[in-house]
């Protein structure tokens, strides 16, 4: 799991809502990311989670960066030093 400052969590959400909204969770799957939000954790430390809603009958959940990575696409960690 990793952890990001509440404003660091809100730019990737925005950041990827567009890019994995409508992918899939965990390709080459076809289980389609229904949207992105934050989860906040003890000691003001947010975590950054792909949702899919209802998914044989169970809501599914991952971190954004573990996702980017089965995407191959740019890491969170490398959007937050470049924004």
């Amino acid at each position: 799991m990793k952890f990001y400052t509440q404003e660091d969590a809100e730019f990737l959400i925005q950041f990827f809502t567009n890019i994995l909204v409508g992918t899939s969770i965990e390709p080459p799957n076809e289980i389609l990311i229904t949207g992105l939000e934050w989860e906040l954790y003890e000691g003001n430390n947010y975590r950054v989670i792909c949702r899919v809603n209802h998914y044989q009958g169970v809501t599914i959940i991952d971190d954004v960066a573990h996702v980017a990575e089965l995407q191959g696409i740019v890491s969170p960690e490398e959007v937050l030093a470049n924004k």
